[in-house]
């Protein structure tokens, strides 16, 4: 026996490399088949994919330098080839029906594979021209299992076979494919034929925590409510799909006159409102006796062009509630809609919060006909600064010596945040995204101030506006008792920029410190997030999570600083947070803030009973509870030039977390998170044994 994988993993179709130092075979684990690499001990070297597409058939090239296998990633199995020296996986087919089992001839110039159609399997013969191969970029590097591919590649010195002189078969027939004026032969006659399909290649990684993308999903994006639906919806992590016309689409004039008419699935110009997208038949799949007549159906329902206008209205009202950062309540209707293909999306709501006694609304809505994704909103929000009111008392009536002073009121500082955005969204692949976008927000006070406010210590007033954009990457996998994401990555960058030139304005005292008056405003801020998911190797679905975080904001300072820590609040599409929150478990909301920071975060999750269960006829279905243990650490701060024993002035929290997954509505997935958290260094902790280190979360901690 040469390797007994265990745990149910099976192993099929093992094909040795030319000079047999290595097996390529197809490995089917946690419910994907996927080609590997393993050594001729049956060591595991490299996991050559790693999607929730079907690869098999795996087989090395003569030389040892390229390897073929068969898989369905565009909705069809086809051929594709991976070059082991510079990782680059290319598609090599793109018939109609199917093409599997690939085997390339020992000179490389012509590859033998099974055809499929409607007729059954054939024998399909085609000659290798490697510049037509369709380039699907560099291959994926695996979290586990990454060795280089070069190091498949045989060992110099190593001298291929002679090639053979293989004959086609007698009754082999010739037939051009419509793009690249390639002949693709066969073992029986075959008409010319062209696909609309479009490839959305490889199938999203499965990850159980929430895709979140800045002006898409959350409160005041369009994708609040229908983000959470399963499907595509053009953020990353999505797979390309959609709408979206490959550039590459030949206009009709490149192709033979198949029919003697006007070809309905190809384009006249370089611009077309065509149904489709998506690569071109390379590689003409069979049809059957391509002699006999076409034949007349009476259609029950009019064939024309998709009309988006029918299916746009609003199917539901859709009902959200969270809780806020003072412990009130924040309750929302909200609606959405998008048409069948979703190329339309919109989204409107109202909201209310217990807490500000304040009410809110937004709209939005996207463009997603082709990549990128255009999206456009507007929303009000209400956001606390603590009892940042300070008043400056008038003299007394009496007379006498007087100091001007100021005192600090109870009262809580609310500001009303109106926000309006302009947003591209490019999901690069199925792992990685990029988004552009200007914002503008107007920050006002909620509620009227006293007449003798002390207004320098007021937060921030005016308009900021804002261009930025950022990029992001999620890696990773998830099982069908996973209660959160495993063996996977997820890294973020994003910059942002405030200038007079967009508009930027904020209250400031003049020069004589008499009365305030606007002026301009400018800041850079960068920040990056770093997180891992990795599986404990003692228990099945036990997790290591870990969070590294940081920001700096340069140039003009808001009166409140750019980032603050504290507070329990996480991630969840039922509520958006300002920009600056950051989460500290253990301290209290807004225990400290600055223009810098960094966060730390590390937990340890582990299931403890899987429900799977659902109440009679209620829309409501029971998944898992789990367990969380965490530490987190950070600091805000300002100048770090300024700053001394800066990694001394660390705040330090930790406790424990009970978690709840359900699905709710018939399809709207809820986490719930019930936990006590303490500080255990660093000012202004939470004490332990306090009932203030208790609170209750919608949503994962990250």
């Amino acid at each position: 026996m040469l390797f007994d994988p265990g745990n149910h993993t099976q192993l099929a179709t093992p094909r040795y490399s030319p000079d047999g130092e290595h097996i390529a075979m197809v490995v089917w684990q946690e419910g994907r088949r996927d080609i590997w690499i393993f050594d001729r001990e049956g060591k595991p070297l490299r996991r050559i994919t790693q999607d929730e597409a079907s690869d098999i058939d795996p087989r090395f090239s003569a030389d040892g330098r390229t390897l073929l296998f068969a898989s369905d990633r565009s909705g069809v199995f086809n051929i594709y080839a991976v070059d082991l020296e510079t990782e680059r996986l290319y598609q090599v087919t793109n018939v109609l029906g199917g093409a599997f089992s690939p085997s390339m001839r020992a000179d490389g110039e012509a590859l033998v594979f099974e055809s499929y159609s409607g007729d059954g399997m054939d024998i399909a013969f085609l000659d290798v021209d490697r510049s037509a191969w369709w380039d699907r970029g560099l291959l994926p590097k695996p979290l586990d299992h990454a060795t280089p591919l070069t190091t498949v590649l045989p060992a110099e010195g190593w001298v291929p076979p002679p090639p053979g002189d293989p004959v086609a078969p007698k009754d082999a027939t010739d037939v051009d494919a419509p793009d690249k004026k390639r002949k693709f032969r066969v073992r029986q006659g075959m008409r010319d034929s062209v696909s609309t399909h479009h490839d959305p290649g490889a199938a999203t990684q499965m990850m159980l925590e929430e895709r979140r993308v800045p002006g898409l999903d959350g409160m005041g994006g369009p994708l609040q409510i229908l983000g959470s639906l399963p499907g595509n919806w053009g953020r990353p992590g999505d797979p390309v799909a959609h709408g979206e016309l490959d550039p590459a689409l030949p206009v009709a004039s490149d192709l033979p006159d198949l029919a003697g008419d006007a070809h309905p699935f190809f384009r006249e110009s370089p611009v077309t409102d065509a149904p489709g997208g998506g690569p071109n038949v390379d590689d003409p799949s069979r049809t059957g006796d391509s002699s006999r007549e076409e034949q007349e159906f009476d259609f029950s329902v009019p064939v024309e062009r998709y009309k988006a206008g029918p299916t746009l209205w609003p199917r539901y009202i859709a009902p959200g509630l969270a809780i806020t950062q003072y412990y009130g309540l924040q309750g929302s209707l909200g609606i959405a809609g998008t048409d069948t293909l979703r190329r339309y999306l919109y989204n409107g709501f109202v909201s209310y919060r217990t807490d500000s006694q304040f009410i809110g609304w937004g709209v939005a809505a996207s463009l997603n006909t082709k990549i990128p994704v255009y999206t456009v909103g507007i929303y009000t929000s209400s956001a606390p600064f603590g009892t940042s009111i300070w008043v400056q008392p008038p003299p007394p009536e009496s007379g006498g010596v007087w100091q001007p002073t100021v005192e600090q009121t109870p009262d809580i500082y609310w500001e009303k945040r109106t926000t309006t955005y302009a947003q591209v969204s490019w999901p690069v692949n199925e792992y990685q995204g990029l988004f552009a976008r200007w914002s503008g927000e107007l920050r006002q006070p909620q509620l009227d101030l006293p007449e003798d406010v002390y207004t320098p210590f007021l937060p921030t007033r005016g308009f900021l506006s804002s261009i930025g954009g950022g990029w992001a990457l999620a890696r990773g996998r998830a099982y069908a008792r996973s209660i959160s994401a495993e063996q996977a990555r997820v890294l973020t960058f994003n910059g942002d920029l405030s200038h007079p030139w967009l508009g930027s304005q904020v209250l400031a005292l003049n020069e004589s410190g008499t009365a305030e008056e606007l002026v301009g405003f400018t800041r850079l801020q960068l920040t990056s997030e770093w997180r891992e998911y990795r599986t404990a190797p003692w228990g099945t679905n036990h997790v290591f999570a870990t969070r590294l975080a940081g920001g700096a904001s340069l140039g003009d300072q808001l009166q409140q600083g750019s980032f603050r820590l504290g507070g329990t609040f996480g991630e969840s599409a039922a509520y958006t947070l300002p920009g600056e929150f950051r989460p500290l478990r253990g301290f209290p909301f807004s225990t400290v803030f600055g223009d810098w920071y960094y966060l730390a975060s590390g937990e340890y999750r582990l299931p403890l009973w899987w429900i799977d269960r659902g109440f009679r006829t209620l829309p409501v279905f029971a998944r898992h509870t789990s367990a969380a243990v965490f530490v987190d650490a950070g600091n805000a701060f300002n100048d770090p030039g300024q700053q001394t024993n800066l990694l001394a002035q660390t705040r330090i929290g930790t406790g424990v977390e009970l978690r709840g997954s359900a699905v709710v509505a018939w399809g709207i997935p809820l986490n719930v998170r019930v936990g006590y958290g303490f500080g255990v260094y660093g000012e202004g902790g939470i004490p332990f044994g306090s009932l203030a280190g208790l609170y209750f979360q919608l949503g994962s901690s990250f």
